[in-house]
């Protein structure tokens, strides 16, 4: 019997956990989500942060959509693997699609800093080239970016919410739209 494993690795920032793990969907089901996000009507409503007019566009996903899809199940189950002892409740599903241009901002999904809380992130495309940029970038406590992460097809990005982070536009060599399927999870009390 042959063992595939997946390239993974884990990144601590001040104290909270960040996974990185590769190949989480693959193959047909991976093109077929990107095909998808790539021709579903998008939404220019989802900002980074309050105050300002800046809009990126989304696809969203109903709850009970994303909780019955097979790339959800399994996001889940890397998640019940690195948090091992929590649950979390599926919260907010949806498909950011970012192109060359686009502003966005340093953020976090949860403010309070003690949130258990966790985001998911799953780079949706059948290719990414190294020189079209489009890396998430990891900041401390601090404001200093400490990690970046690379947009690599089928790689999945488990984070604590807390930790401010901020996606990157593709550069201006590239010619397709950033599709990163983001699940917010809520931490059970």
């Amino acid at each position: 019997m042959i063992v595939i494993m997946r390239a993974r690795y884990e990144f601590r920032i001040d104290g909270r956990e960040l996974f990185v793990i590769d190949d989480v969907v693959g193959g047909a089901r991976l093109a077929n989500l990107a095909t998808f996000f790539d021709l579903a009507p998008a939404q220019r409503v989802e900002g980074d942060i309050t105050g300002t007019d800046t809009r990126l566009w989304i696809v969203p996903i109903e709850r009970d959509v994303a909780e019955r899809q097979p790339y959800v199940s399994a996001i889940n189950a890397e998640v019940a693997e690195h948090f091992p002892g929590e649950t979390f409740a599926l919260e907010r599903a949806y498909c950011n699609a970012i192109s060359y241009g686009d502003m966005l901002y340093a953020h976090r999904d949860r403010q309070d800093r003690d949130s258990r809380d966790v985001t998911a992130l799953l780079f949706v495309a059948e290719e990414w080239k190294r020189e079209w940029g489009g890396e998430t970038i990891f900041f401390n406590d601090d404001g200093d970016a400490i990690h970046a992460v690379s947009p690599k097809p089928g790689r999945l990005i488990l984070f604590r919410s807390v930790i401010e982070h901020r996606a990157g536009a593709p550069s201006r060599v590239c010619n397709r739209t950033r599709l990163t399927l983001a699940l917010k999870l809520r931490a059970s009390p």
